[in-house]
């Protein structure tokens, strides 16, 4: 997600600048006081992610362009603070302009603490809701496009909060989440509290999970949505569908759509992959479709790099190569 720095609050510029600071200091001091006692048995891991595109497109004229975007440049740490807590801190960067995508500045992505205990886990702090995390997992290709949901602002995927998971069984899990409606860069929050909901049922056929979301404001802003994923063999495909009710605050605006993928597995390092998306807004007189093919190779454990096609209402036509390093 881009974000694009108003002209007219610049001089809030620096002071963004000390509060991403002060939070970070403010999360190593924990973190090294729960050390203390116990530095030799300290458990703690780095992980880095960076997404890169090279593509020639037709978006602005009728003959090829050729584009460079770095999408991400995600680290992350966790640490084992004790047998049952954890803590985890990341960082990303964004674009300050759209003309100089190669100019980015550093944001706090996330920091949370997460209580486990057994089937139970509770997480709260900056984080990812259940939802976004267990479709990018389905989906498998982040670094290609964001998941449905995602791409077409059906909610925020971060924000500071509460989650409680609970695993009653193998078959059925659900999570509850309260939001404050802050997230990072603070300039784009809705500050609006969220109440979040959802169910996650596993069978030998497939699984199904249902998600609720409902903003506690004047409009009460409510979002729901499902999506079903089979595999077969050695792939497997998705449907997913969202509806948000009172979209901009109008009782008159709603969004809907549906997003179907799917993927085949050539060998271990190979694989291709097909999604189409669609999704109307009331106020606009068209859907927006988009469709994505392509195949995708593996080298060793920690770099993927994907060939691939993308039509927006064929019209705007892209040839890219994606590479995710990890």
């Amino acid at each position: 997600m881009y974000y694009k720095e108003p002209e007219d609050k610049k001089p809030c510029k620096n002071s963004r600048r000390d509060i991403f600071l002060l939070l970070l200091f403010f999360f190593y001091g924990l973190t090294a006081n729960a050390q203390q006692n116990t530095i030799r048995e300290k458990k703690y891991s780095f992980e880095f992610q960076l997404f890169a595109n090279t593509n020639f497109n037709n978006e602005t004229s009728q003959q090829l362009k050729f584009e460079y975007e770095i999408k991400r440049t995600l680290v992350v740490y966790k640490q084992q603070l004790s047998r049952n807590i954890n803590f985890c801190l990341a960082g990303d960067t964004y674009v300050k302009d759209q003309n100089k995508t190669y100019n980015r500045k550093p944001y706090l992505k996330r920091a949370y603490f997460q209580y486990n205990n057994h089937d139970l886990s509770f997480s709260a702090g900056l984080l990812v809701s259940e939802q976004f995390k267990y479709q990018r997992k389905i989906w498998q290709l982040r670094y290609i496009s964001k998941t449905f949901q995602n791409k077409f602002s059906y909610g925020e995927n971060r924000n500071i909060g509460m989650i409680l998971k609970h695993n009653l069984s193998s078959r059925f899990s659900y999570d509850l989440a309260i939001t404050s409606g802050y997230y990072t860069p603070i300039n784009n929050s809705s500050k609006k509290y969220q109440i979040m909901a959802g169910q996650t049922f596993k069978t030998n056929f497939c699984t199904f999970r249902l998600f609720n979301s409902i903003e506690l404001h004047a409009t009460h802003e409510h979002i729901l949505s499902f999506f079903i994923t089979k595999k077969i063999n050695n792939g497997g495909f998705g449907l997913e569908a969202a509806r948000k009710n009172n979209k901009n605050k109008l009782a008159d605006e709603d969004q809907y759509g549906f997003s179907i993928f799917g993927n085949h597995s050539f060998s271990k390092n190979t694989m291709c992959f097909a999604r189409y998306d669609t999704n109307k807004e009331s106020v606009k007189s068209h859907a927006t479709n988009i469709f994505w093919v392509g195949i995708q190779s593996s080298f060793k454990k920690h770099m993927n790099a994907s060939l691939f096609y993308n039509n927006k209402d064929l019209d705007m036509h892209f040839y890219g190569l994606a590479v995710f390093i990890h």
